[in-house]
């Protein structure tokens, strides 16, 4: 089994813990910030090592690869230093915060012949997968996105939350984008928690995408309008076509769990003997107009 060491214990660090239980050694967890959970992993795991030394982890050779769930602001220079070392990477979206420092991960990875993945989730959902199959043929025109969640205030919500969705959006429409610009943001506990966004691919072809972390029931749904006027709806495990005023009809549904099968993918492409940066390239499109839209707020803001 690829041995690994996860890096970040937050809550997502967590998860990734639980999920990679089963698919792998882990040898080492890191964390620096929150010693309680060290205490939970020589409670549960008691077989990994734990350290607050990322440098232990880098100079250790059984370690094959390096799982990265920490800050936003830490992405890339930890994927930089752990690709160095000749480990393999899966870092949690987005991959860095500057599209310079995004595509010299990309080569990185490229010049040494390791697996560079990046944790955008959704593009392993099952659901996501038959609505790509779907539009292979029908391609989308029209698709509006909402998730509705409570918390990580602490971080940038262009950067951890609408990333996502922008994965999705290039992912599905595959194609250059034209425009993304700031349609709205409302403050909450930051100055900005319930923000809609606009990105235009050309030929009356967009996508819309609200995000409010400041709702207190979760739910996170996509409305996707295709060239021959069929329409469908993903929420949750299903997807369901649209006629009308009739009850939308559910089509396909599938309760796999996506971590499990995005952290699937990560361990098949290090076995692979040919390594692509097509991953990496999409990341890389997602972090320019992460930072598209980041400029255009910026213009809103000293416009006001």
């Amino acid at each position: 089994m690829t041995r690994v060491a996860l890096v970040g214990l937050g809550r997502w660090g967590t998860n990734l813990l639980r999920a990679l239980n089963d698919l792998c050694d882990i040898v080492y967890c890191c964390n620096k910030s929150d010693y309680s959970a060290h205490s939970l992993i020589n409670q549960r795991y008691s077989h990994i090592k734990c350290t607050v030394d990322y440098q232990e982890i880098l100079t250790d050779s059984s370690v094959d690869a390096v799982i990265i769930a920490t800050p936003v602001d830490t992405h890339g220079t930890l994927a930089e230093q752990a690709l160095n070392s000749g480990k393999h990477v899966f870092v949690e979206k987005p991959l860095a915060t500057s599209s310079e420092e995004a595509a010299s991960l990309v080569d990185i990875a490229n010049n040494r012949g390791l697996t560079l993945f990046i944790g955008h989730l959704y593009l392993f959902h099952p659901v996501f997968g038959k609505i790509k199959d779907i539009t292979m043929a029908d391609p989308v025109c029209h698709v509006r996105m909402h998730w509705a969640k409570f918390g990580t205030f602490k971080e940038n919500i262009l950067w951890n939350l609408v990333s996502h969705d922008v994965s999705l959006a290039l992912s599905l429409f595959q194609s250059n984008l034209c425009e993304a610009h700031i349609v709205s943001e409302q403050p909450f506990l930051t100055a900005q928690d319930m923000v809609t966004v606009h990105l235009d691919f050309g030929g009356g072809r967009e996508c819309i995408i609200d995000v409010n972390r400041c709702a207190l029931t979760s739910n996170k749904t996509a409305h996707i309008l295709t060239e021959s006027g069929t329409a469908y709806l993903w929420e949750g495990q299903s997807l369901y076509e649209v006629k009308g005023d009739n009850p939308p009809t559910e089509i396909y549904s599938n309760n796999q769990e996506p971590l499990i099968i995005e952290l699937r993918s990560f361990f098949q492409l290090i076995q692979d003997e040919t390594k692509t940066d097509e991953l990496g390239q999409h990341a890389l499109e997602v972090v320019r107009v992460l930072e598209s839209l980041q400029k255009h707020r910026s213009i809103l803001l000293t416009e006001s």
